[in-house]
């Protein structure tokens, strides 16, 4: 009751600010706002008039903001909490949280796929997916928040996240655009750069194809103080060769370990076949190669601020093709769109895992005085390499939109999607089995073999058919349903085996080491079938004025866990359910005197069987398990005002209290890891501020001067439930603040920019004591202060 009412004042006050703002300002205003047209609901509509809480960002918004990548989208949208990986994302690679929906611990070294869907669905053009996207040569990006699921299925229970790229365009002629920019990080040794460029060629007056092709250096600012020396055979080198048994291993300082390279490029075709069909074939192309993981930990002796102490770096490779095409065909009584795609993923992991084996796992390794463990390849024959992670992923997706202007507007659709995934990782502690062999003084056969293997080999698949209409009741009011029935299923299995462990275990019993011995193979098999609704009024109640009331469902898939049930796992965490959220709305958006925008909404979600994830007690799975309810309440607003021809400013508050409402246990049936009623959900802040304002100075010969300084903030969250929580930890709030001048005549423009003025820490997850000693408690950080400049050409 305390969470509603502190809700509604703060929904009362920042009204009354936006009103007092708005009011003192409009004596100066002189032009129309600028507005965005987007496709979120199927259908072209001004940003404006979408009946629910929605924003818009134009390439010249995100051009304006200094925002390229996917990481910036949390510094300029009210109500995105992120957690800044870099460009090196794990296989569990969604950041994005919205509404406070989100269940998982905010880890910061987990590069093993969940088998838990996002709460927040991201899309390329028509296509659902999730990758390090650079945002260059985008048309807009659209943020829907709130559960979206009967236009956009599972995954969208929190929100929906849409980049939509520009297409070919043989109206707009030839021309092109290059841009080319360097940098400078704070801690980094070298500077980084980016360049890229982008051409419209028309083939005729209705076909044009058009080509985009980049590369960025991200400089790596964090230096790695205790890398570990390899000898011939890729073994730690000692540093008493003499004292084999109680030796420590020699290490080095190694800088820049997060440095990235980045290639990215896009060709479409778009054709216009006749006035009734267009037909848009697009092939995306994006590799990521990243030298390490963006962490510090300078709680250990001898570490600074973007430092970390470990024995590997964390290379990772990730790279993607997506191939769509995307027809529109006008039938006369709508719009028919198919839009087709397929992508692959490949992405080559690889992690340092010694903070497991030399803490929680340290008394499984008969003191071996050395533990130093990698994250990678079950082949270690050759040294260290990596582990794979891949999917190939084929969508496709059927919708009829009725044409505009009549009583009752309609979409009507049907869904398919098959993924196939394929993964194998392993954990490895070089040098303990001969250091073993010695100890026993046994040859126990199980030199070169992993710890820990996991391999996963599965299918899914998701169809689905939905649908929405809507009555307009009167030219001021309109009353929207839709429905969303889907059938899911997963085939498939994992394996987890210890081989390591297991030649030391048949050895020693039987006389003859059985790496197979302690290996379990678990089905992943898994079906649901259900149907979500969505209930939407609003009206208008002037010209510049629309209130709306939405009440909307979002559901995601249950699944299976692969655990050693066979070695006193609990049998309960084998499966888990889908969970759904159920959201109520209100808001009101419109326009003041032809000066400003605004919108404003309050939101409560209940969210039932939410999916969380855990560590099981015994052999250390991880898993994904269902609490019994949380909810989340808050509130939303947004100003854009223009303020003459020379000053815009663009403000944005969120205010999310997300908790649970019922009690649970972590581990069943341990009272112990009860998180009780009241526990706030991971990662998300109660508040969260942006801004944005920039001031245009004109100069001779038309050119002018351009000042643009914004930024964010977000208040403390915590990492995980409850201090019962594997890696609990309370997490500050920061703030960061960009700026940048920009001088810009006809076609070409100069800026010099600085992000993070502050150098703010940006800690967004770590790994927290006391589940790990200092030495290994790390901390995901944004990049710190970083100034440079930037200089675009574009003609024709």
């Amino acid at each position: 009751m305390k969470s509603t009412v502190r809700a509604r004042l703060y929904l009362t006050g920042a009204t009354s600010a936006l009103v007092s703002i708005c009011c003192a300002a409009s004596a100066y205003a002189e032009a129309n706002p600028d507005e965005i047209t987007v496709t979120a609901t199927r259908r072209q509509q001004s940003v404006q008039d979408v009946p629910y809480n929605i924003s818009a960002y134009s390439a010249d918004d995100l051009e304006q903001a200094g925002a390229s990548d996917i990481s910036d989208l949390s510094h300029i949208v009210p109500g995105i909490a992120y957690i800044d990986q870099g460009p090196r994302l794990g296989a569990n690679n969604n950041g994005f949280i919205i509404r406070g929906l989100r269940g998982t611990q905010l880890a910061s070294a987990n590069d093993e796929p969940d088998t838990i869907e996002p709460s927040v669905s991201t899309y390329l053009g028509e296509t659902p997916i999730f990758f390090y996207l650079v945002m260059k040569d985008i048309e807009r990006v659209e943020v829907l928040r709130g559960p979206q699921g009967t236009l956009y299925g599972s995954g969208a229970v929190g929100g929906t996240i849409r980049f939509m790229p520009k297409k070919a365009n043989p109206d707009e002629g030839f021309t092109y655009r290059v841009e080319g920019e360097t940098s400078f990080t704070r801690d980094a040794s070298d500077p980084g750069y980016a360049m890229n460029g982008v051409v419209n060629i028309p083939l005729s007056d209705n076909m044009a194809v058009r080509a985009l092709y980049g590369h960025i250096r991200e400089s790596g600012f964090v230096d790695n103080n205790a890398v570990a020396e390899l000898n011939a055979n890729d073994d730690p080198i000692l540093s008493n060769l003499a004292d084999f048994l109680g030796s420590s291993i020699v290490t080095r300082k190694v800088e820049d370990i997060n440095k990235t390279d980045i290639d990215y490029g896009r060709v479409s075709l778009w054709w216009g076949v006749n006035d009734r069909i267009e037909a848009n074939l697009a092939y995306n192309y994006q590799n990521i190669d990243s030298e390490g993981r963006q962490i510090d930990n300078p709680d250990w002796p001898g570490n600074d601020r973007n430092e970390v102490s470990m024995p590997y770096n964390e290379p990772q490779k990730s790279t993607l093709h997506l191939v769509s095409l995307d027809l529109g065909v006008d039938t006369g009584i709508g719009q028919l769109t198919s839009a087709s795609s397929y992508y692959r993923t490949d992405t080559d992991l690889f992690a340092d895992s010694t903070n497991l084996y030399s803490s929680l796992l340290a008394g499984n390794y008969m003191g071996f005085p050395r533990i130093v463990a990698y994250r990678g390849s079950a082949d270690s024959s050759a040294g260290p390499d990596f582990g794979l992670y891949n999917q190939r992923t084929f969508v496709q997706e059927l919708r009829l939109v009725s044409n505009p202007g009549k009583v009752l507007d309609w979409v009507l659709g049907g869904y398919f999607l098959h993924r196939d995934t394929e993964y194998d990782l392993a954990d490895n502690v070089p040098g303990f089995a001969d250091w073993a062999d010695v100890v026993l003084g046994v040859p126990l056969g199980a030199q070169g073999l992993p710890q820990y293997r996991t391999q996963i080999s599965k299918e899914f698949e998701d169809k689905a058919v939905f649908g929405e209409l809507t009555w307009h009741v009167t030219d001021r009011w309109q009353v929207t349903g839709g429905m969303r029935a889907f059938w899911q299923s997963t085939d498939g299995e994992q394996i987890l085996s210890v081989p390591s462990a297991s030649a030391i275990m048949t050895t020693l019993n039987f006389g003859q080491a059985d790496p197979d011995f302690l290996t379990s193979v678990f089905s992943l098999d898994n079906s649901v079938s259900d149907q979500i609704f969505k209930f939407n009024t609003s009206y208008t109640l002037n010209d510049d004025t629309n209130v709306y009331f939405t009440w909307a469902e979002g559901f995601r898939r249950g699944g299976a866990n692969a655990i050693f049930v066979n070695l006193g796992a609990d049998p309960e965490l084998l499966t888990y359910s889908p969970d759904t959220a159920t959201n109520w709305e209100v808001g009101v958006k419109g326009r003041i005197q032809n000066f400003a925008t605004y919108s404003i909404a309050g939101f409560y979600i209940d969210w039932n069987d939410f999916q969380f994830s855990g560590t099981e007690p015994v052999n250390g799975n991880l898993y994904i398990d269902n609490g019994a309810g949380a909810r989340s309440i808050g509130a939303e607003m947004e100003l854009g005002a223009r303020i003459g021809d020379r000053i815009s400013v663009d403000l944005g508050y969120t205010f999310t209290d997300a908790q649970v409402t019922d009690d649970f246990m972590i581990s069943p049936g341990n009272a112990a890891t009860t998180v009780f009623s009241g526990a706030s959900l991971p990662g998300t802040p109660k508040h969260m501020v942006t801004f944005l304002t920039e001031y245009s100075y004109p100069l001779a010969a038309g050119s002018e001067l351009n000042f643009r300084l914004n930024g964010f903030y977000r208040n403390k969250t915590v990492n995980a439930f409850s201090p019962v929580d594997f890696n609990y930890g309370e997490i500050d709030g920061f703030g960061m603040v960009n700026a940048a001048v920009t001088y810009q005549r006809e076609n070409l423009s100069v800026s010099l920019f600085a992000d993070n003025l502050t150098n703010a820490a940006g800690v967004t997850t770590g790994l927290f004591t006391p589940y790990f000693p200092p030495n290994l408690a790390t901390r995901q950080i944004a990049r710190p202060f970083t100034a440079g400049i930037r200089l675009n050409l574009k003609g024709k």
